[in-house]
């Protein structure tokens, strides 16, 4: 995983352990997503992958149990977009 367990508790504020299963799962979702958006596999060591990551993991930590995640993708194409592999 680029972003872990560690930081993703860091980012989300959560000072407990009860969710850390739930993160992880949420941390999975968001590294495929992130993958699926960029059409390849993660780069290590890039910053705005990173971002993107902690980004989904928020938004989907924070609407758990909602469907209020209509904008997650367009999001993560627009931090994503100058990183992601061409299709032709």
């Amino acid at each position: 995983m680029l972003v872990t367990l560690e930081e993703a508790k860091e980012y989300l504020k959560v000072e407990y352990e009860d969710e850390d299963t739930l993160l992880l799962t949420l941390l999975s979702t968001a590294e495929s997503l992130c993958s699926d958006i960029l059409r390849r596999d993660l780069p290590d060591g890039d910053d705005t992958v990173r971002t993107a990551i902690l980004y989904a993991v928020g938004v989907l930590f924070e609407n758990r149990g909602t469907p209020e995640v209509a904008d997650l993708v367009p999001t993560l194409k627009c931090i994503l977009s100058g990183r992601r592999q061409e299709v032709f």
